[in-house]
């Protein structure tokens, strides 16, 4: 059996034109190549803005402080809800630019998985710990509201007299 090819080398002239950093790999839950590249969800770490929403932590060095951590962190859209740093696994785009944004489904290193949208900014919360197949399973299908939680943002006192 074959190896699977690496996302991060061309196997085809229909490359994206994005170039993913090995770091910016490691940002992201790749779903293989069983995962539906027709859909209108994607699986591609070209689409999902990675630099922007989803850095992971920097890890603190031998005699640095953890202040000095804290402050060289990247952004990632978890630490605005206390939920630590979120890895991506699909996305639905905005492509046609009607300002609603695009849609992420992401989890944490708890194995719990959101669902959040950058055009109002809510974060949901699969209730439970379901498994990565049935979140995906689910999404796919469009997802059942009733088993998604709000997540408050952090600071949410302060945002709402804002």
């Amino acid at each position: 059996m074959p190896a699977p090819p690496n996302p991060t080398q061309s196997t085809s002239a229909a490359a994206p034109a994005t170039r993913i950093s090995a770091s910016e790999q490691a940002g992201y839950i790749d779903l293989g190549s069983s995962f539906p590249s027709w859909n209108i969800w994607s699986n591609n770490p070209a689409h999902m803005k990675l630099p922007v929403y989803f850095n992971l932590p920097v890890k603190a060095s031998a005699g640095s402080s953890g202040a000095t951590a804290a402050k060289n962190n990247p952004p990632n859209i978890g630490y605005g809800f206390d939920l630590g740093a979120l890895r991506p696994m699909l996305v639905q785009r905005d492509e046609q630019g009607i300002g609603a944004g695009d849609t992420y489904v992401s989890a944490d290193e708890k194995g719990n998985y959101f669902w959040w949208n950058e055009g109002d900014g809510r974060m949901y919360q699969w209730v439970g710990q379901p498994k990565q197949d049935d979140v995906v399973t689910d999404v796919l299908t469009g997802p059942n509201w009733g088993k998604l939680k709000e997540v408050p943002r952090k600071n949410n006192e302060a945002r709402q007299g804002a």
